[in-house]
């Protein structure tokens, strides 16, 4: 009996076709026309479907996002005891950082206003403009985004260029690279003297890359009189601490930003082409198929830990279409096992 595999993806013809050699799925692009019956019978799910909608399933085994958090996935009773659950973590820290560079740019030139200005017949002088060239950055985040960001930032002419960290799980690959000049310690309670005594009164900009206050707060406190703080990390909650006055008085720029169109995409591909940007320096290990399913399909044994020990142990990155496609080759392989029997 063949497995029910529901692919949620929004794909070409062409990426519907290399998925469904591999083998056969339905595909429902974000689950339009799927009944509860549906949900309920699919053993492998790619996408995101309403949680409340796998409540009750006793036939998944594995759930693959699109998207990077999986935080909804793992409150209790959502997911069966046996479902693998991986994310795409990483699939879109290209795409991301480049646009977050794209907006950044026209906006320190004002790009946005000269247009407004030019749609109107109007040529009007706007002001002084910001450059990068010199800049004292600082990123606060430290996935893949957030160091793209800062090379790129190194690459466009910043001088000196900071990560504040957690914890030093995903810096070392950073620093085997030398991307950053220096880390400081988001725990530190000192953290905003040291950062204003090493860039003499406050980065000219922070990129704010995880999506939460905490981080956003860190931005906040690096960034000088007059600085911009730039937010691209997506919070789970609809809404996060914010120190208003202190960005009213100190005449902080925010700056929102969203990406992840075709377009970029495509645009991040050429550019890794053209040798502009190496993802091969970021990649901490090559594994043979043979030896993908242990990391590639955890199972979530504990429901009732905290999400920050979900994302550490209980989620698997895979991060691109490749990436799915290797997952449904492990699927045939491995998933269908019979289970093991006692003596």
């Amino acid at each position: 009996m063949e497995s029910i595999i529901l692919n949620l993806l929004n794909l070409t013809g062409e990426e519907r076709a290399a998925f469904a050699v591999l083998a056969p799925q339905r595909f429902h692009p974000d689950g339009d026309g799927l009944t509860v019956e549906d949900w309920q019978s699919a053993q492998v799910i790619l996408g995101n479907p309403p949680p409340e909608c796998l409540r009750g399933s006793t036939a998944l085994r594995w759930l693959h996002t699109r998207s990077a958090g999986v935080d909804p996935y793992t409150a209790p009773g959502v997911l069966p005891s046996e479902a693998a659950l991986t994310c795409s973590t990483g699939a879109y820290g290209h795409s991301v950082s480049e646009h977050l560079f794209a907006l950044l740019l026209a906006l320190m030139k004002r790009l946005p206003s000269y247009r407004d200005q030019q749609n109107r017949a109007l040529w009007r002088d706007l002001g002084p403009v910001k450059t990068l060239l010199g800049a004292q950055v600082l990123v606060v985040g430290t996935g893949i985004i957030g160091q793209f960001i800062g090379e790129l930032a190194k690459k466009a002419g910043a001088s000196y260029v900071a990560l504040s960290k957690v914890s030093d799980v995903k810096t070392q690959r950073a620093r085997e690279l030398g991307i950053f000049d220096a880390y400081f310690d988001d725990n530190d309670p000192q953290r905003e003297a040291h950062m204003k005594a090493a860039t003499q009164g406050g980065f000219d900009l922070a990129f704010e890359v995880v999506g939460s206050g905490d981080a956003l707060t860190t931005c906040l406190d690096g960034v000088r009189p007059g600085g911009t703080v730039v937010m691209i990390g997506n919070s789970m909650d609809p809404e996060i601490p914010f120190a208003m006055n202190r960005a009213v008085l100190q005449e902080i720029q925010l700056i929102g930003s969203v990406s992840c169109t075709r377009k970029e995409f495509e645009e991040t591909i050429d550019l890794i082409a053209s040798g502009m940007i190496d993802p091969e320096k970021y990649v901490t290990e090559v594994l043979p198929l043979e030896g993908l399913h242990p990391p590639a399909a955890p199972r979530i044994e504990n429901r009732e830990c905290s999400l920050d020990e979900t994302r550490g142990k209980n989620k698997t990155d895979l991060p691109t279409n490749s990436k799915w496609q290797i997952g449904l080759l492990l699927w045939q392989k491995v998933a269908r096992r019979e289970p093991e029997r006692s003596a």
